[in-house]
């Protein structure tokens, strides 16, 4: 693969195996990853029905409202756990990864990126 960085010199292109990916890493995040296990995908990482689909939702008590919420959640970490059932160590997501998956990917070593 030859790769080059917009508005660099020809000096700047080279040859290399596999895809190179220019991304910051996050804060605390390891800088190397060896034998890294990675899933690059292009999902959302809530599922939370009454943004997606503009619904609405009525709701006669806090009680009623945080069972939605736990709902949600409960949602969202399934979603982490069958992307982690992968085997990967590494996720980079082209969708914003929200601090609940990114602290569930943290728990499991996973390194979670989202792409610009």
């Amino acid at each position: 693969m030859s790769s080059k960085k917009v508005g660099g010199s020809i000096e700047d292109s080279f040859l290399d195996e596999g895809f190179i990916l220019e991304k910051k890493i996050g804060v605390g995040q390891p800088k190397r990853i060896e034998n890294a296990k990675i899933l690059v995908a292009n999902t959302p990482m809530d599922s939370d029905k009454i943004k997606i689909f503009g619904a609405k939702v009525v709701a006669d008590s806090p009680d009623q409202v945080a069972l939605i919420e736990k709902a949600e959640r409960d949602r969202m970490l399934a979603k982490c756990g069958k992307i982690i059932a992968h085997g990967i160590n590494v996720f980079i997501n082209r969708q914003l990864i929200y601090n609940l998956p990114e602290q569930f990917f943290w728990g499991t070593w996973c390194n979670g990126h989202r792409t610009r």
